[in-house]
């Protein structure tokens, strides 16, 4: 088809074409009258397709066709909730698992021969759902919205696709924000979601304890004090009984009564008289009517050390974060910190804050907190093998460059390895370029990328090492700080690392380590990223609650890293979980330390409690890059409180203390009591990716929607092709002229 777009007004179009007729007629009435009528007929018809040929060409004809759209048909992707509250039984006398079928054999049956349709269910893992088949219920343990649409987004397809999502929307999994945002995603590459909500507000009631710190740290013959607490609803006014055990055995009871508007908090003291490491399980009374009672119990440790924590601080340049970082360090009574400042290359300044053991600090003129001294670079702490042994804990500040030779990084690796020390890199990359021996310490690399700016919150690992406490609420208090300017993109690195604070989700669906932790050797080292972190001690005044959040991550840090230093003086192996709390389908995972760095095999583990009938024995696995250091795995076990053992007799006068830790494994409890739909982000994922919300007995429209939302956003496309675009066409106008004067020149006339 030829269509005309003018490439001038038609008014001066028209006006071109009556000034080319009249000359032309003129030419023919009043012109060449003594040639031929023969002739005088072929060079007017000449001259005519001269004039016509360029206003021909003004007009712009230009061949239009249709191009084809790709073969095949449109997808239809029908994500099926399979999480456990689905199986909550609100719709019309049956579950939402049963309602959500009924509706995706809806979506299959109203596609028809249109659409390809795929039907997906997620819960435990992922995978395609035959609905002619049995079903299994729901297993997941957790609702990841966010995940989900991100994988079924980028499946694609050119013809056309969409997302049917059947779910009661309760997501549960990070925040609403990495929904939405896989929402806009969505519509990025026009995939609309269409919702459909199944169930209603329930209410459960449940109640749970919790450990405010499960990880303490306290000296000999001082009180610490173990806080708890006691979250829920529907039981408000209720009597109950807390109890803390010692290896089964009671050591505390209190009678509280639960609170209706708010978390009940119970609070025990406990004065150990020895060092060592100490287990305890908290628990409170199951009551009838709970959805689930695997979190009516909590597992705690305390670490009871007989000297303070050496810290040594590295810092090259002076700066305000590592200023405020050893005031805050300095602060802490466990801590005695040691700060070596460069002065110039070969003087250093050398800062001593003495712990006070649990006591109130004094500071007086005779005895005095802090004790400053010059000293030569080359006899300091840092350079001396001897005295860098005393230290637990080793902060790199900023500009640390000057302190790390080849010689530096091959003591300092050894400190790690074999003395167990913990390298702490407080402000994200060390150097600007990173030795590669001391990156290998490090849980993460850097790719160097522009800077980026970043919002913690802690992962599954930071809560269960209570870096910080939560709210009342069991809000996460990270995600309301500031955010971080974190200079190079961080990347954990394949094998051991864990991240204990992470950023939300960012469009992509993906997150930047803030806090990462490695093991090495039998040490650790941890990265903190991001500058400006000292913000989070001076917030506005409507979040001055938030400013202790500061010092106490660095001090739950500090806690937590000396707790899991398991190689105590005199011990030859020792065996750690990796974690107190583990949920039903984790892999359950252990690291055996020994002292012999030489070693190449230690005795096999047992595992027993729980459900399990037998014992479950996993043979430890020596890691090439970490000497010293033991890799176990028992595989998911089933909900319970299990007691690993080293099955090794007491060496060298080893006590069997440091050869037995124990964790629980908790049903996916939280899946069970998040059970209210959340209609409201159901609608925002149908809104901002371009589909819409249809009540489960309209779903089945979802095709034809569908095809109404294709013929506005895809509608029927052309290829256009301008007829002057063409050489011939060109090259033909000007043959004509040619022509038309050789003719005009052989009559005479020119």
């Amino acid at each position: 088809m030829i269509v005309f777009e003018p490439q001038i007004p038609w008014s001066l179009w028209v006006a071109l074409v009556v000034a080319a007729l009249a000359g032309w007629l003129w030419y023919a009435l009043a012109r060449d009258t003594g040639l031929t009528a023969l002739r005088r007929t072929i060079l007017l018809a000449m001259m005519a397709f001269a004039l016509a040929a360029p206003l021909v060409m003004l007009l712009n004809p230009t061949w239009v066709e249709p191009i084809v759209p790709p073969s095949g048909k449109p997808l239809i992707t029908v994500l099926v909730d399979a999480t456990q509250s689905m199986l909550v039984d609100d719709c019309d006398d049956q579950t939402r698992w049963k309602q959500a079928l009924q509706a995706a054999e809806q979506v299959r049956s109203s596609a028809g021969e249109k659409y390809d349709v795929s039907i997906v269910r997620f819960g435990q893992v992922t995978r395609t759902l035959k609905l002619d088949e049995g079903q299994t219920e729901p297993d997941g343990s957790n609702t990841n919205l966010a995940a989900v649409l991100r994988q079924a987004i980028a499946v694609g397809r050119p013809q056309g696709h969409a997302i049917a999502l059947l779910s009661d929307g309760a997501h549960n999994v990070g925040s609403a924000l990495s929904v939405t945002a896989t929402a806009d995603a969505a519509r990025a590459v026009d995939v609309p979601i269409y919702t459909s909500v199944f169930g209603g507000s329930i209410g459960a009631s449940n109640l749970a304890i919790s450990a405010r710190n499960p990880q303490l740290m306290t000296f000999p013959d001082r009180s610490v004090a173990v806080n708890l607490q006691l979250s829920g609803r529907g039981f408000g006014g209720r009597l109950v009984t807390v109890g803390l055990y010692d290896d089964g055995q009671s050591i505390a009871a209190k009678r509280v009564r639960l609170q209706p508007d708010g978390p009940t908090e119970v609070q025990f003291e406990l004065r150990p008289d020895t060092a060592g490491l100490y287990r305890y399980v908290a628990t409170v009374d199951a009551l009838d009517g709970e959805v689930t009672a695997a979190d009516n119990t909590a597992s705690l440790q305390l670490q009871v050390i007989d000297e303070p924590i050496g810290v040594l601080l590295l810092e090259g340049k002076p700066y305000w974060d590592t200023k405020f970082l050893a005031a805050n360090l300095a602060a802490d009574p466990s801590i005695e910190l040691t700060s070596l400042i460069r002065i110039r290359d070969d003087r250093l300044m050398r800062r001593t804050d003495l712990a006070s053991m649990g006591a109130d600090p004094i500071d007086t003129p005779d005895q005095p907190n802090s004790v400053w001294q010059i000293v030569d670079s080359n006899t300091s702490d840092w350079n001396d093998p001897q005295k860098l042994k005393q230290y637990r804990v080793i902060v790199l500040g900023r500009s640390i460059e000057v302190f790390l030779d080849d010689e530096s990084i091959e003591r300092l690796r050894h400190w790690i390895s074999f003395d167990g020390g913990a390298l702490v890199c407080a402000r994200g990359e060390p150097t600007s370029q990173i030795e590669r021996r001391l990156s290998q310490l490090l849980p993460v690399r850097w790719n160097g990328v522009g800077e980026v700016h970043a919002r913690g919150q802690l992962t599954s690992l930071g809560r269960s090492a209570a870096l910080v406490g939560e709210d009342s609420a069991g809000i996460d208090p990270i995600t309301a700080l500031p955010s971080l300017a974190i200079a190079s993109k961080p990347k954990t690195t394949l094998g051991l690392p864990q991240v204990l604070v992470q950023s939300v989700l960012d469009d992509s669906g993906q997150t930047v380590p803030i806090v990462s932790h490695q093991p090495f050797g039998s040490g650790q080292s941890v990265v903190v990223e991001g500058a400006g972190m000292w913000r989070w001690a001076f917030l506005p005044p409507d979040q001055a609650d938030a400013e202790k959040v500061y010092a106490g991550l660095w001090q739950g840090l500090m806690q937590w890293l000396i707790s899991q230093q398991d190689l105590l003086p005199g011990q030859q192996l020792a065996l750690r979980s990796d974690r107190l709390n583990y949920v039903t389908g984790d892999d359950v995972t252990g690291t055996v330390l020994v002292s012999d760095q030489e070693r190449t095999e230690v005795p096999d583990c047992l595992v027993e409690g729980g459900d399990l009938e037998l014992p479950r024995r996993a043979a430890p696995v020596a890691q090439a890059d970490q000497p010293g250091v033991f890799r176990l795995n028992f595989g998911p076990l089933p909900p319970g409180h299990y007691v690993a053992t080293l099955q090794s007799p007491a060496e060298n006068g080893q006590t069997a203390d440091g050869l037995v830790t124990e964790f629980d494994v908790r049903d996916p409890w939280f899946e069970r009591l998040q059970v209210d739909s959340r209609p409201g982000l159901m609608r925002q994922i149908s809104e901002r990716s371009g589909g819409k919300v249809l009540p489960p007995d309209q779903i089945g429209t979802v095709a034809s929607d569908h095809q109404q939302h294709l013929r506005h956003s895809r509608p029927e496309r052309n290829r256009k092709i301008p007829l002057w675009d063409r050489s011939w066409v060109l090259l033909s106008v000007l043959a004509g002229w040619t022509v038309c004067w050789i003719a005009r020149r052989q009559s005479g006339l020119i």
